[in-house]
């Protein structure tokens, strides 16, 4: 099993809302901080295979030993991503209003309405495209009943058949060798020709195969898994999964549990500041949090697996900027803010 981490890092590519302030909002906006979600992409592969017919007599025609007897379904784990994802925290919601006379200011959100810059276009990573491969050459398949011989088909027992089976089998494989060495009546003329008999002699042998290992047919699946937290948490179960059933319930107690531990670093969090007997509201400007941290540690069966140590915007507390500076026609001003924490990362004027 192999698992990955990376760092909680900038905004991944997703649609952008571009807001232009202006009569047709009253000369408003409502926006988002973002809490820092912690977020696992586990990948696993499903094989489900059909028993094949044969299977009974792998071992004693073919010697085959690992072969399934009946259908099934098995999963496998490979991999663990761990990172950080925004998620909007509704108790930092702002409504921020501007005065018509001033230069209207462009906001940038993202598509929960967390807000990303102002006057300037977010930076957003977009990761690398893939490479292009070229594409592969179809893949002759024959199915077991298009090379199935009549003496097979008429055998009296399902165990004769099996025997009949087997031998086609060793004769293909012979007729292989045989044709790699050049020891045949009539060698193909060219290699294009001698490529055609070799394909069609190793479906011929997958097809008779399938009889006895069956067919099976794999899937990769991919489930996206976020936690916000807000506390110290030890072992917390995080999710569940079977190499059966595959990603199952956490309350299902028969199944692998994978868990999260973290324990906050930097407790940045405080009371909102009184103000002449009232609290400071972030309606006077525009609201961004000052993070907290923590360490992150995603553990299987006693071992740690992925660790990180992350700002999280919910573990600190919220600060503001003057609103007027983001609409003032002779000097405005210009923000971006982290997309996972809320916090500045540019400011300019």
């Amino acid at each position: 099993m192999f698992f990955a981490m990376s760092a909680a890092g900038m905004l991944q590519a997703q649609n952008v809302q571009k807001v232009i302030v202006g009569d047709n909002m009253n000369y408003g906006i409502t926006y988002s901080l973002p809490q820092t979600a912690i977020q696992l992409k586990v990948r696993a592969t499903m094989t489900k295979t059909e028993a094949g017919m044969f299977a009974p007599y792998a071992e004693k025609y073919l010697g085959l030993t690992d072969v399934a007897m009946a259908d099934q379904t098995k999963w496998e784990l490979n991999s663990i991503t761990l990172d950080g994802a925004a998620v909007p925290d509704t108790s930092r919601t702002y409504h921020i209003l501007f005065s018509e006379k001033g230069q209207m200011p462009v906001f940038y959100l993202s598509e929960e309405g967390n807000l990303l810059s102002i006057n300037r276009e977010p930076e957003i990573i977009v990761s690398d495209a893939e490479e292009e491969k070229p594409a592969k050459k179809a893949k002759l398949v024959l199915k077991a009943t298009d090379v199935l011989s009549e003496e097979i088909l008429k055998a009296g027992s399902k165990a004769k058949q099996a025997e009949l089976t087997a031998r086609e089998i060793f004769s293909i494989r012979e007729s292989k060798r045989n044709l790699l060495k050049g020891d045949v009546d009539n060698m193909p003329a060219d290699g294009a020709s001698f490529q055609i008999m070799i394909d069609n002699l190793n479906a011929q042998e997958e097809a008779l195969l399938s009889l006895f290992e069956g067919v099976s047919q794999v899937e990769d699946v991919e489930r996206v898994i976020e936690y916000v937290p807000t506390e110290n948490v030890d072992n917390e179960v995080l999710f569940r999964f079977s190499s059966y059933e595959g990603f199952v319930d956490k309350d299902d107690l028969i199944c692998e549990p994978y868990y999260v531990s973290v324990s906050v670093i930097e407790d940045n969090r405080m009371e909102p500041v009184a103000v002449e007997g009232k609290k400071k509201s972030a309606n006077n400007g525009i609201a961004f949090n000052i993070p907290g941290k923590a360490s992150v540690k995603i553990s299987y069966d006693g071992e740690v697996i992925a660790q990180t140590t992350m700002q999280m915007g919910q573990l600190g507390h919220v600060e503001q900027l003057p609103s007027s500076q983001f609409s003032d026609k002779k000097k405005m001003a210009s923000a971006a803010f982290n997309p996972l924490t809320g916090s500045i990362r540019i400011y300019e004027q």
